[in-house]
């Protein structure tokens, strides 16, 4: 009888966005792959691997081999998960890994990267991270059939969670950035920043786990204000002048005065009117660096 009240009281876990599916799901993140114009590493493998057995002439779904210790994570929100299959018939899961490499968790570590997002506390030296490059989709049956691991979910604050959903959510509502801010602006910071990650990252590991977000606006005399931005309410003085003097020299060349707010270094400070009125520096471009993918998927 205790056993049986134990397994009804695990089927009743709730199933939320951060949840973990079992790792005996039997579930990969899946691609549909073009034949002739196989793109991903594992794309190229599979059907080069196929086509000394067969002829491929359409399109083939193709699995993503798994490492050791990966998981997937339902990264569709909560308030969708409950609905009835009949209104929204899938759930779209993602992968998960763990690392203690500086160089991935400085990525992982920066609100701005397009592919990486580090689920736990920065304080932790085992980064786990949340691989938005591969993904999946499940029918709802998944969330009956199999029990949630929230493990991972329950050890993060309110406020951690909120990040991780905010991450998730501005992957599609963040704005192009203008074109002509690129040289002047994203384009310096990425550069400079992609050169720490290769010759410091415990450096930008740290730097990130304080002031995870920077954001900037240009004011109307030309004059240039960038934010620094930490999910702590009290982020450490000596990281933040350190951060500010990386990026007065990655923007030396901005051809005006370049402030950085002091005032408003927190979440807890940061005003929605501010966000309105600025731009993430976002660091897509320094995601997309192709050694970093390769040494965190799988082989």
């Amino acid at each position: 009888m205790a056993g049986a009240e134990a397994s009804n009281a695990e089927a009743e876990l709730p199933w939320e966005q951060g949840s973990l599916l079992p790792d005996n799901a039997g579930v990969l993140p899946l691609q549909w792959v073009h034949p002739d114009h196989p793109a991903s590493k594992a794309a190229r493998g599979f059907v080069k691997n196929a086509r000394r057995r067969e002829e491929l002439t359409e399109p083939v779904t193709v699995p993503v081999p798994a490492k050791a210790g990966d998981r997937l994570m339902v990264i569709t929100q909560s308030c969708d998960i409950v609905k009835r299959p009949e209104e929204l018939p899938q759930i779209e899961v993602a992968r998960v890994f763990t690392t203690t490499k500086d160089r991935i968790i400085a990525e992982a570590q920066d609100f701005g990267s397009a592919r990486y997002f580090r689920v736990n506390d920065p304080s932790e030296e085992t980064a786990v991270i949340l691989d938005y490059g591969w993904r999946g989709l499940l029918d709802k049956g998944f969330l009956d059939a199999l029990v949630p691991d929230n493990r991972v979910l329950d050890t993060l604050t309110r406020e951690r969670r909120q990040t991780l959903a905010r991450w998730l959510g501005q992957r599609y509502c963040r704005p192009a950035v203008p074109d002509e801010d690129y040289p002047l602006i994203t384009g310096p910071v990425r550069e400079a920043w992609k050169e720490l990650l290769d010759e410091e990252p415990g450096t930008a590991k740290r730097f990130n786990s304080e002031y995870a977000e920077w954001r900037y606006r240009r004011e109307e005399d030309g004059s240039l204000t960038v934010y620094i931005l930490s999910p702590r309410e009290d982020p450490d003085e000596a990281t933040a002048l350190e951060v500010i003097d990386f990026l007065a020299e990655a923007l030396n060349g901005y051809p005006g005065n370049v402030t950085v707010a002091t005032d408003k270094r927190s979440y807890f400070t940061f005003t929605k009117a501010d966000e309105m009125t600025t731009e993430q520096i976002n660091m897509e471009w320094a995601s997309q660096d192709e050694s970093i993918e390769d040494a965190a998927l799988p082989q």
